[in-house]
């Protein structure tokens, strides 16, 4: 009778997680399906972890970033499970985001593999603050803000506080 009721255990068990009604904790949880701007369906996940590396732009840009805009990366390494993603953040831009080595920080974003890497490409970054800076728009175009401007442009002065020369 014991081991019948253990094997009925086990296929109910196993059952639940093939269905999706017993949930294991992990880093990714999907918390929603976008449209973007280009009609790609993409699933948006959610990830909580603690910052294990976080690179200096000025040093992450080598010889032809210098003509590029420097994008900010950082490593993860979800609580639950132990998986490490890398961030990406975006240009420099993105300098309302402050994070240190030991951090516990929760992205959104879409996740793909590169090579051995799990990359973020982060649509909302929450700190350890609690402060959460948004870099996507919900159709996946990038938070910023835009101008139009009619007749000819003859000259555009730049704020040097936004991290770009």
């Amino acid at each position: 009778m014991q081991k019948s009721l253990g094997k009925v255990i086990l296929v109910v068990v196993i059952a639940g997680l093939l269905t999706g009604s017993i949930a294991v904790a992990s880093a990714a949880t999907k918390v929603r399906t976008v449209t973007t701007s280009q009609g790609t369906t993409v699933d948006i996940l959610s990830i909580t972890g603690t910052v294990t590396a976080v690179s200096d732009p000025e040093t992450n840009s080598g010889f032809f970033g210098r003509f590029r805009r420097r994008h900010v990366e950082a490593t993860i390494t979800d609580d639950a499970d132990g998986k490490t993603y890398t961030l990406e953040m975006g240009p420099v831009e993105a300098g309302a985001i402050t994070m240190k080595v030991g951090d516990k920080v929760t992205v959104e974003g879409t996740v793909a593999t590169r090579g051995s890497k799990n990359v973020v490409h982060v649509w909302t970054f929450t700190g350890a603050d609690g402060k959460t800076v948004t870099l996507r728009k919900d159709d996946g175009t990038p938070n910023i803000e835009t101008v139009t401007v009619e007749g000819e442009v003859t000259e555009v002065n730049r704020d040097s506080a936004s991290g770009t020369d």
